[in-house]
């Protein structure tokens, strides 16, 4: 549900005089203002249909192998206060699940976020953040790690896809300091930690990355940049608990080139080395205590193109090595995304997102591979200024290979399809 709700600002902002500008990504806030809080609420029903009920895999727990109907609503705030040459910003929310045959599912989810910003200087600047959620169940999302979170970067936290009935408590902190050298050159640096702590007494997921990059401006539309960053991972939810150790460089160019007055396309991609390192194989002659080290090729790059005044296409790609709750050895993915929004008239909005993932658990272990695909389509029509209605459709697919160790609480292969409708509540409360 945070998703509908957050999704129609990735749009281009709608002109100022647009009515419902603050439900479609324009706030109405005074830019002298010093501060601003909103207060968000959505009420929506929902249907889940679970179609590995009928599948031979098997696995899940048995709670969510049905298809059924389900109530809930969310709240949350969002409050930002500038003082000086510092900005603090804090988000909170909370949203409860009702399923009236599947009274064990019912449950909370929460997320919190605080940070600042600052202005150290004409030339540099710090971004500062810690974030949490708790959820009732167990997910994993196979896409989220393949590089490192932003500051600022809520820890994902999807309760459309539950697996399991094991509460997790997520937290996580960050930093992000840039320099600019010169009118044309900056540079980076960063840090971050993720931590998860399962109910049920597994061991802990532990994420830590650290790392600078460089960034040149070669013309008014082309840039250069790179990057090296140690990650660190050490994954709980499964035997072993072993760190695995990753270094990553890429190295990769941007372009922006303006279309129109109103329109423009970027475009940008990335390729480097990886150095990774962990245990040998379980198995393995000999292993015991031996490392193993492989030098994967990761990649990334993008297309951002504005179609019309209020609509974008965006297509995303990445390929590299990805910390994964619940498993104890890494994926090696390629990860693709394609995703249109925009405004289908003053009171409408419009959104589609589509991503195919797949790989392999474990770097340099043949037949271990894995795939997963997702679809999202939303569409948002306001009644006023601060409420709308909404409907919104999702798809959900995974499958692993036979030899492919997985948590216990995980079926090898899950198709799921759902669709929900409700209203979004929007209300500026300070400006």
């Amino acid at each position: 549900m945070l998703l509908v709700c957050t999704a129609p600002a990735l749009a281009q902002r709608p002109r100022p005089d647009r009515p419902y500008r603050g439900l479609f990504g324009g706030n109405g806030a005074n830019p002298n203002s010093t501060q601003q809080l909103d207060v968000n609420l959505a009420l929506f029903g929902a249907y889940d249909d679970n179609v590995l009920a009928t599948t031979p895999q098997g696995g899940t727990d048995p709670r969510f192998q049905q298809s059924g109907g389900f109530g809930s609503g969310t709240v949350s705030l969002d409050y930002t206060r500038r003082a000086g040459r510092a900005t603090f910003d804090f988000s909170g929310g909370t949203g409860y699940r009702y399923y009236r045959s599947l009274e064990e599912a019912n449950g909370f989810n929460s997320f919190l976020s605080v940070g600042i910003t600052a202005r150290l200087s004409p030339r540099t600047d710090l971004r500062l953040s810690a974030t949490g959620n708790y959820t009732p169940y167990y997910s994993f999302t196979p896409t989220a790690g393949i590089r490192p979170p932003a500051a600022g970067d809520i820890v994902p936290n999807n309760p459309d896809n539950p697996l399991a009935q094991v509460s997790t408590i997520n937290a996580s902190s960050s930093a992000a300091l840039t320099r600019n050298l010169t009118s044309r050159s900056s540079l980076s640096a960063d840090y971050n930690f993720t931590y998860t702590h399962y109910s049920n007494n597994n061991l802990p997921y532990q994420n830590w990355a650290a790392g600078g990059g460089y960034s040149y401006r070669l013309s008014p539309r082309a840039s250069f940049t790179s990057a090296y960053h140690y990650r660190r991972g050490v994954s709980g939810l499964y035997q072993g608990n072993q760190p695995i150790d990753t270094q990553d460089m890429q190295f990769g160019l941007t372009y922006t080139k303006r279309l129109s007055p109103s329109r423009t396309m970027s475009l940008g991609f990335t390729v480097g080395p990886s150095v990774y390192r962990s245990d040998v194989p379980a198995g393995t002659p000999d292993a015991a205590g031996q490392k193993v080290t492989h030098y994967p090729v990761t990649a990334s790059g993008f297309v951002n193109r504005q179609i019309a005044r209020s609509w974008s296409l965006g297509v995303n790609y990445a390929r590299g090595v990805q910390y994964t709750q619940g498993f104890s050895d890494p994926f090696f993915s390629d990860y693709v995304t394609v995703g249109v929004n925009g405004a289908i008239s003053d009171r409408s909005h419009a959104m589609f997102s589509a991503g195919y993932n797949t790989g392999n658990v474990g770097v340099g272990i043949a037949g271990r591979g894995y795939d997963t695909a997702t679809a999202n389509a939303s569409y948002q029509f306001a009644l006023t200024r601060w409420a709308a209605l909404f409907v919104n459709y999702g798809y959900y697919r995974y499958l692993f290979d036979q030899s492919v160790p997985i948590p216990a609480a995980l079926s090898r292969g899950q198709n799921r399809n759902s669709i929900s409708a409700g209203m979004n509540l929007w209300a500026p409360l300070l400006r």
